[in-house]
């Protein structure tokens, strides 16, 4: 009797660690010295499990975009958005929430999944107006893990005339970063009040990783790979935003 052996492909430890978008900063119109919030930064999460690489086999991806404001027609108001999720098979991480965080922004989650220790999913600034004059910088810096600085003020040492405004940040694209906070605020003595915009959140990323001598998978919109411990290891990394798929070949 013959026997016939029918080869299976070794187990790979996969991961992947999925981002959804930062939500936008909140704005603030009712008056000088009043602040919107900053946005919170999309949820992190990690997942790891053991497959056997069977070419074809696919993990359906979708990379969720940052919140976008509605601005009003005159710039004067606008209407906070939260960020949208992004997914890793049947995996979601939700979008952060739009205008959430006063004074400085949530820090992220780390992770080293790509080699190197780096944060994602951090929250926006709140934004910041403080007395006219006074000397220094004023602003709420944003969380680690791309999240927007909040607007703010400064004012030059020595002057007692000049306040000038500091600007909002986006969160950062595929980190999933929430905006940073408006706020109103006076730049000049005996000028009217002066309303900064809030920013947008940041999109999200979802990054797959797989421990193998050789590449597994063409798909990814940036492919690299490093060594730890002796182990080679492939990431794939997905920054387009919308869907797309993780395929082994």
């Amino acid at each position: 009797m013959a026997f016939h052996f029918i080869s299976q492909q070794p187990l790979v430890s996969l991961s992947a660690l999925i981002v959804g978008g930062g939500g936008t900063g909140g704005g603030s119109n009712t008056g000088f010295g009043s602040t919107g919030n900053g946005g919170l930064g999309g949820t992190v999460l990690l997942t790891s499990f053991n497959i056997r690489p069977n070419p074809g086999t696919t993990f359906p991806i979708t990379v969720g975009a940052g919140g976008v404001l509605t601005i009003s027609s005159d710039m004067q108001s606008t209407t906070a958005q939260n960020g949208f999720s992004s997914i890793f098979n049947n995996i979601t991480a939700a979008g952060g929430t739009g205008n959430f965080t006063s004074g400085n922004g949530v820090n992220g989650l780390s992770s080293t999944i790509i080699g190197t220790l780096a944060y994602y999913g951090g929250g926006g600034g709140g934004g910041r107006s403080d007395s006219f004059g006074d000397v220094g910088v004023y602003d709420n810096p944003g969380g680690s893990g791309g999240g927007g600085q909040g607007a703010g003020q400064y004012t030059p040492p020595g002057s007692n005339q000049y306040t000038y405004a500091l600007g909002a940040q986006q969160g950062t694209n595929s980190l999933g970063g929430g905006g940073g906070g408006g706020a109103y605020m006076s730049l000049i003595t005996n000028t009217p009040d002066f309303f900064a915009l809030p920013a947008n959140g940041g999109s999200g990323v979802v990054i797959v990783s797989y421990a193998s001598r050789t590449q597994l998978s063409t798909t990814g919109d940036t492919i690299t790979s490093y060594t730890s411990g002796g182990v080679n290891y492939w990431v794939h990394k997905y920054t387009n935003i919308g869907l797309s798929a993780f395929t082994f070949q």
